[in-house]
């Protein structure tokens, strides 16, 4: 790509990213993340996720304009925050969840993008990692593995056993730290190999 265009995507990502951290609308855990990728030469992110944990309600077809979410958390979380949001759930499908990190990066070059890959895909092992398409810019989506979607309730008929929810918290945080760690061993690999 030639610099004076990559540039320009680069100055209006980071132009939007600023936005989004003055309304609040960036996960916190990401922010000092996604600066270490914005501060290399070749590199900037658009809209991105540290990965979470959720409880949200969506129609039996699903239609993103009818998604609500109960509860989102960047984080870890625990029984009584699940069950909390849980409660709020008396229409649709309520679903409890646990979604990787997500990365939208744009990339300098097709050299940089190889690096990239190489990093994410057989150094890390994140193979849901690809290029999403090279024109008008060269951007990638490296994806985070550890997933997890339980249907929680139908309307207001529960579908888990509640005495079980200590047992998916726990087994929705081993996933969410799994997430983190393969994020992290992702950011150090950036730090190091690219410019």
């Amino acid at each position: 790509m030639k610099p004076n265009i990559f540039q320009h995507y680069k100055q209006q990502a980071l132009s939007q990213l600023k936005v989004a951290l003055i309304k609040g609308e960036v996960d916190k855990p990401i922010i000092p993340y996604l600066e270490i990728i914005n501060s290399k030469e070749s590199l900037y992110t658009t809209s991105s996720c540290y990965g979470r944990i959720t409880v949200d309600n969506v129609p039996l077809i699903d239609n993103k304009k009818e998604h609500k979410w109960l509860g989102k958390w960047h984080r870890k979380v625990n029984k009584e925050e699940l069950m909390n949001a849980l409660e709020k759930g008396k229409e649709n499908i309520t679903y409890i969840k646990q979604e990787p990190f997500i990365l939208h990066i744009g990339v300098k070059t097709l050299k940089d993008t190889e690096k990239v890959l190489d990093i994410a895909r057989n150094k890390l092992g994140l193979k849901r990692s690809g290029i999403m398409h090279t024109k008008p810019r060269i951007m990638l989506e490296i994806m985070g593995l550890d997933h997890v979607s339980i249907p929680a309730k139908i309307e207001d008929e529960y579908l888990i056993d509640l005495n079980k929810l200590e047992k998916i918290t726990e087994i929705l945080n081993k996933k969410f730290e799994r997430n983190e760690k393969r994020f992290m061993s992702f950011i150090k690999e950036i730090e190091k190999e690219i410019k």
